[in-house]
């Protein structure tokens, strides 16, 4: 029994003494453990706080990866615009300005002549298409008709300091061909509608620019006070890369056809404007290339072609009638 009692304490005390030196291993490689996991932790380097850049794996004509801290775009298009961008080439290629251009000059034109035949009964089937060839079907009518386009000439008349430029405005600050029957019935309405159709397609084209300059930080339309501080934006930032690529692999895609675009938008501004202060600017100041002419512009200049081409009639086979040539002096005085 001896024996037994003393083993057995024996076995215990050993069992005891082999789990603590298991243990006391283990809690040392726990700490060797912790503690390099402590130092690579120490080691790398700490996460970027700011937004995370965006990177463009794909541009067209460039060959190397690069970054930018501006969104591509800082909301999804609209259906309606995702339209306009998927047909591009439309607006690039230059066919939405031929289709603007085209419609104005036709709309004018064609107003114009209603408004001269339910106003005045102008009669434009005397007028020959070759008049230098034939002679009018009535030499009457063609006098009629000149009285006709220069008493509306002289509505719209801009007086110059040589004719006394107050003559511009009345008391309440308002010029005084606003009051005429021309510019109530023919060219306030024509340019309402006109302005209307710019302002359709200057959205398209803003569309286009911000898809293309998306890239180069260009906010959408709507972030900006006005389509002028959107195209002004779209300018700099256009020019500021091009410049950057000069020399480089990196070519700014489409550079040329946005130009353009940008330099419609400002043509498009600028007739607005000449429309705005038709009869308060000096029209003397204005350089003889500059291409632009407003609505307004258009309308006079319609009927100074109409103006011209009977005045050509009239010399050309007045021999033919008994009517005098007191016809080809424009009235001194306008009709209101």
């Amino acid at each position: 029994m001896s024996t037994i009692q003393t083993s057995t304490p024996t076995v215990s005390t050993g069992n005891h003494n082999h789990n603590h030196n298991i243990n006391t291993h283990n809690n040392n490689y726990n700490n060797v453990h912790v503690n390099n996991l402590q130092q690579q932790q120490q080691q790398q380097p700490k996460e970027h706080k700011q937004q995370p850049l965006v990177k463009i794996n794909k541009l067209h004509h460039t060959a190397i990866q690069i970054y930018i801290d501006q969104p591509l775009r800082t909301r999804s298009p609209t259906p309606a615009e995702q339209q306009i961008i998927d047909n591009e080439e439309y607006y690039l290629t230059g066919g939405r300005k031929r289709k603007l251009v085209e419609w104005y000059l036709d709309y004018i034109e064609s107003s114009t002549d209603k408004f001269l035949i339910s106003e005045a009964n102008f009669n434009f089937s005397v007028i020959p298409v070759m008049y230098l060839d034939t002679p009018p079907s009535s030499m009457t009518e063609i006098e009629k008709n000149l009285v006709t386009v220069r008493r509306f000439l002289d509505d719209l008349e801009v007086r110059t300091a040589n004719n006394n430029s107050n003559n511009n405005n009345n008391v309440n600050g308002t010029p005084l061909q606003h009051t005429t029957k021309i510019y109530r019935s023919l060219v306030k309405p024509v340019k309402t509608v006109v302005q209307e159709g710019i302002d359709q397609a200057r959205a398209e084209f803003e569309v286009i620019l911000w898809h293309r300059l998306a890239k180069l930080g260009l906010a959408c339309r709507s972030h900006y006070k006005s389509s002028k501080l959107f195209t002004k934006d779209a300018k700099h930032r256009l020019d500021a890369a091009v410049q950057r690529s000069l020399g480089t692999a990196n070519v700014v895609p489409a550079a040329k056809q946005m130009k353009e675009i940008i330099g419609d938008l400002q043509h498009l501004d600028m007739m607005e404007h000449y429309d705005n202060e038709f009869f308060s600017m000096d029209h003397g100041s204005k350089s003889a290339d500059d291409p632009i002419v407003g609505v307004l512009g258009l309308i006079v200049n319609r009927l100074h072609r109409l103006e011209n081409e009977l005045k050509t009639i009239h010399q050309h086979w007045g021999h033919t009638s008994n009517n005098s040539n007191k016809l080809l002096s424009p009235p001194t005085m306008g009709h209101r």
